[in-house]
């Protein structure tokens, strides 16, 4: 009772919007407000903010979340850091941020905005990531980066450009290292839009995932 009530004190404090039952360690940090669609998990010392996680995603420890949306049951590692912060690197003559924002108060030669430091997807999110992705420990995604359903991002990457949906990728920066399924598979996957479907529909269904055949001759047969 009193961890349930510690939990609804840091929520209304910090503005986070619970849709059902989520584990939250009290140990992380929010930063503006952040949604968590219902059965999410969230390990230690993480610091997040204004971001929104899908029904069942789950997130590990010391992860660095700015501006993120996940769809639903991701996969969190730990030590992943967004980066959404941007320095010119053309036209202008310094990369300080001190000659194009005055965001930055303890020194600014400019009294308005000359270039935008944020790298954003939309005007919400730096980093929108679809259904059931994983992405691995230790990994660096830049801002402005979408990643699609069903991707795979390997420990340790640094991602820089959009991920495609079923796409496994590694390295510095990632590239694709191979595709979950055939294509004909993935497309049919993307069709069905089986993640939009009801939960209970998804909780009916869950035995049948384990083999990707089955999966789509029952579905197709319906």
């Amino acid at each position: 009772m009193i961890k349930r009530i510690a939990k609804f004190l840091v929520c209304l404090k910090n503005k986070i919007v619970f849709h059902s039952r989520c584990r939250i360690r009290l140990s992380n940090i929010f930063r503006e407000k952040t949604v968590f669609e219902g059965k999410n998990g969230l390990g230690s010392s993480n610091c997040i903010i204004k971001s929104s996680f899908g029904y069942g995603t789950l997130i590990g420890d010391r992860n660095f979340l700015d501006r993120i949306k996940t769809g639903r049951f991701c996969s969190i590692g730990s030590e992943i850091k967004i980066v959404s912060s941007a320095h010119p690197t053309e036209v202008f003559v310094s990369t300080h941020p001190a000659f194009y924002s005055h965001r930055y108060n303890s020194l600014s030669y400019v009294c308005k905005e000359k270039f935008s430091g944020i790298l954003m997807c939309d005007d919400n999110f730096s980093v929108v990531a679809g259904n059931d992705v994983w992405i691995g420990d230790r990994v660096l995604i830049k801002g402005g980066v979408r990643i699609g359903d069903g991707a795979v991002i390997g420990m340790g990457a640094v991602v820089t450009k959009d991920v495609p949906p079923y796409a496994v990728v590694g390295g510095a920066p990632a590239r694709i290292i191979k595709m979950r399924f055939s294509e004909n598979q993935i497309s049919e996957l993307l069709s069905q839009n089986i993640w939009e479907k009801p939960i209970e529909w998804i909780e009916e269904n869950a035995e049948k995932f384990e083999s990707i055949e089955s999966f789509l001759k029952n579905n197709s047969e319906k």
